[in-house]
């Protein structure tokens, strides 16, 4: 953010991914939806399968700068 703060993280599982698009959902822990994009996938770790623990930063109805919980 502009101000110096930053953005909460949540946590979250992953829903489903379609590979073939590139994007998928993430469900976080208050039950909110967030789509995100192979781009905001780690490059190391693992493939974004459904039922994987992730944390992430929410922008909009958005994830960003995901990251794999306990790596």
């Amino acid at each position: 953010m502009r101000d110096g703060r930053r953005r909460k993280s949540l946590e979250g599982t992953v829903s489903c991914y379609a590979s073939d698009m590139e994007t998928g959902i993430i469900i976080a822990v208050d039950g909110k939806r967030y789509v995100f994009f192979r781009a905001e996938w780690p490059r190391a770790g693992l493939n974004p399968d459904a039922g994987l623990a992730v944390t992430f930063e929410p922008l909009g109805s958005y994830a960003r700068k995901i990251m794999i919980a306990g790596h």
